[in-house]
């Protein structure tokens, strides 16, 4: 509920700083940070509730004060170069940035609509080292109104990461309130087929002629309903 409903609005404004009021609305935070969702130096922890019914943490909020002056500093920094990376969802602004990842993609034209429209629907999600998007992932519905993967694009230089399983375990979160996912790849993408394969996704089908002769496109299946689709006979 987190992920699905908080967290998208958190991650429109990535810099902005987070305060949650009352303990139940921290842990709730403290959640997001934990499963690597938001950065912690965005959160300002211990700050009181300006409640009517609170003036007992005035208290609480003078021993504190030089601990969230110290926080809001940090907060102010500039971002960290230590390599770390995160995954959220993408905004208005990364649009410009994952179209110009250096990715092998067929179609730069194609790559650009389906970031623009996968980032104004909110099923984007992007990695981002240092806070600078390395890769992303689109999906949507448009795959006979089933969940399915339309873009997985990882930057040059940090493939071989786990980013791309990442990005595909931040879809399969997503949608598992429709209990299945679909991805494709072409057959000479021997990666993506490793990774699939990994994940628990099983094939469900190829199709000729959309590639060039001889690399057909293979789609699968993986159910996620905390089992993994039957591979076909």
């Amino acid at each position: 509920m987190l992920a699905a409903l908080l967290l998208p609005r958190l991650l429109r404004a990535p810099r902005a700083l987070i305060v949650p009021f009352g303990l139940s609305a921290e842990s709730g935070i403290t959640y997001l940070v934990r499963e690597g969702l938001i950065d912690e130096t965005r959160v300002l922890r211990q700050f009181p509730h300006p409640s009517g019914g609170n003036g007992h943490r005035v208290a609480f909020f003078a021993r504190d004060r030089d601990q969230l002056i110290a926080a809001v500093a940090a907060w102010r920094q500039p971002a960290p170069t230590d390599g770390r990376t995160c995954i959220d969802v993408a905004f208005a602004g990364d649009v410009e940035a994952l179209i110009a990842l250096d990715v092998p993609l067929t179609s730069e034209a194609y790559q650009a609509a389906v970031v623009r429209e996968s980032v104004a629907a909110g099923r984007c999600y992007v990695a981002r080292s240092s806070r600078r998007a390395v890769a992303y992932v689109t999906w949507d519905l448009a795959f006979f109104n089933r969940p399915f993967v339309r873009l997985l694009a990882v930057g040059r230089q940090h493939r071989r990461l786990g980013l791309g399983a990442a990005l595909i375990a931040r879809v399969e979160e997503a949608a598992a309130a429709y209990g299945e996912l679909f991805v494709s790849t072409e057959q000479i993408n021997a990666p993506m087929r490793a990774l699939l394969a990994s994940r628990g996704y099983a094939p469900s089908g190829s199709v000729d002629n959309v590639n060039a002769p001889g690399n057909p496109e293979l789609f699968f299946h993986k159910r996620l309903d905390g089992g993994t689709s039957a591979a076909p006979a």
